[in-house]
C-alpha cells in the first residue's frame, strides 16, 4: 500500500479518499437562465460526501446540508462550476446554490435548494431509532423489546425472560443465528456489516414456526429493501477516524513498486472549481510512499482540493481538506 506524504504539513489537514465505488448518479436542476436569474444543476453520486454543481451564471455561494442536519457554506466563489465536499466526510442531503438574483429565503443569501437521493424533504435522511415490542410476559411466554438504530447492522434486545436464541435476517436474505444464550439483554450484530432487516427472538415458550426454535419476529425500519435501495438510505455522519495521509493501494501496485523509485508518477492538485493549482512529478521514497512538496511550498489557502496521482497505467484521486 502506498502513502502520499509531504515534506512538511502546513495547518490542519482532514482527508477523505475517493475509493472508486460509485453510487448511481442523480442530477437535479432548478431555475431558468433569464434576466438576473440562473439555471443550476447538482449531480449527486448516490449518497455521498461530494456534489458537482454547475450554473449558467457565476456561483456566489454553495451551502451543503449534511447528514447530521448541520450546514456548511462555501462563500466568495467564482466560476460556473465546482465540486463541493463536506468538511468531515458526512454524506450530503441537499445543497443550496446561489447564482444570480434568486433567493430561497432558507438562510442569508441562500439560493435554489436541490435535494439529493439521500435527502428527505430538506431534513436529515437518517432513519430514526425504533423500538418494537412483541409478546406478553405471562406464564411461559415472554415480552421482548428490540431497538433498531435506524437502518444499521446491530440491534439491542431485552426480554422479561432469559434469551434462548436470536436470529438476524440480513439485507441479502441470509440468516445468522446466535444460539445458547443466557441473560435477559444483549446487542447482536451482523457478522459482515450488512444491515439488519428484522430479527427473531426466542425467549420463553413462544415459537413462530418460521424456523427451528425461532421466536417472535420483529421487523426493523429498513424492511425488505435494506440492500436493494428501495428504502431511503441512512446517510453517514461525521467520520469517526480521520487519517493524516491518504493511503493508496489496489491499482497503484501495478505501476509503483516497493523500492523502485525510478518509476515515477505525476501529482496534480485542483481547487474545488476544477482549476489546476499545481502539477509536477512525485518521487517514491525507500518505503514505497509518494513524496510531494509541502502545502506551504505550493501556497495552498484553506479550502477543499482534488488531488490526482497519475501513473503509467492508472490514476488515484481523492479530496484534500486544508484548514
Amino acid at each position: 500500500m502506498r502513502k502520499l506524504s509531504t515534506l512538511a504539513l502546513a495547518g490542519a489537514l482532514c482527508l477523505l479518499l475517493s475509493n472508486f465505488s460509485f453510487g448511481q448518479l442523480t442530477t437535479v436542476d432548478a431555475g431558468v437562465c433569464t434576466g438576473c436569474e440562473s439555471y443550476v444543476t447538482a449531480t449527486f453520486d448516490g449518497c455521498d460526501d461530494c456534489v458537482e454543481v454547475t450554473s449558467c451564471k457565476d456561483l456566489s455561494n454553495v451551502v451543503l446540508l449534511l447528514c447530521d442536519s448541520t450546514e456548511y457554506k462555501y462563500d466568495g466563489l467564482s466560476g460556473n462550476s465546482g465540486t463541493f465536499c463536506s468538511p468531515d466526510g458526512q454524506d450530503i442531503l441537499g445543497v443550496w446554490i446561489k447564482s444570480g438574483c434568486y433567493q430561497s429565503g432558507d438562510g442569508p443569501g441562500y439560493g435554489y435548494y436541490l435535494e439529493g437521493p439521500c435527502g428527505s424533504g430538506g431534513s436529515s435522511a437518517v432513519i430514526a431509532t425504533e423500538t418494537v415490542t412483541e409478546g406478553t410476559c405471562s406464564g411461559c411466554e415472554s415480552e421482548v423489546e428490540v431497538t433498531f438504530d435506524g437502518c444499521s447492522d446491530c440491534v439491542d434486545i431485552t426480554s422479561c425472560k432469559e434469551l434462548s436464541n436470536v436470529v438476524l435476517l440480513l439485507c441479502d436474505g441470509e440468516e445468522y443465528k446466535y444460539d445458547g444464550l443466557s441473560g435477559n439483554t444483549g446487542t447482536f450484530c451482523s457478522p459482515d456489516g450488512q444491515n439488519i432487516v428484522g430479527v427473531w427472538v426466542k425467549s420463553g415458550c413462544y415459537q413462530s414456526g418460521d424456523g427451528p426454535g425461532y421466536g417472535y419476529w420483529v421487523e426493523g425500519p429498513c424492511g425488505a429493501g435494506a440492500c436493494d435501495g428501495s428504502n431511503t438510505p441512512a446517510c453517514q455522519g461525521p467520520s469517526s477516524s480521520q487519517t493524516t495521509f491518504p493511503s493508496f493501494g489496489g491499482s497503484n501496485d501495478q505501476f509503483v513498486l516497493q523500492g523502485e523509485s525510478d518509476i515515477t508518477a505525476t501529482f496534480n492538485l485542483m481547487n474545488s472549481s476544477g482549476q489546476v493549482v499545481y502539477t509536477g512529478p512525485v518521487e517514491v521514497d525507500e518505503s514505497g510512499n509518494y513524496v510531494v512538496p509541502s502545502f506551504e511550498q505550493i501556497g495552498l489557502t484553506p479550502g477543499i482540493y482534488i488531488y490526482q496521482v497519475v501513473g503509467q497505467t492508472s490514476v488515484d484521486q481523492g479530496n484534500l481538506f486544508v484548514d
